[in-house]
């Protein structure tokens, strides 16, 4: 029962392997945020051009209700 027990472990793979996979992690993470951000910009101009939009509305309303209110002369 008091065997002991001796493993030989190779560090120059397991380092280099677990390099690779810190790095293909990095990379997808990198990855993501870069997709996201994206998918938040372009979010964020089609709110703006809806806003914009609407803005625009609101006022060309806003003129017409006046000229009918006082007239266009």
């Amino acid at each position: 029962m008091g065997q002991k027990l001796s493993a030989k472990f190779d560090d120059s793979t397991a380092s280099t392997e677990a390099l690779d996979s810190d790095e293909q992690r990095v990379t997808r993470n990198r990855s993501r945020r870069l997709k996201n951000c994206h998918i938040k910009n372009q979010y964020l101009k089609l709110l703006k051009g809806t806003a914009l939009a609407v803005w625009c509305c609101a006022l060309r309303r806003a003129r017409m209700a006046l000229r009918r209110q006082f007239g266009s002369d």
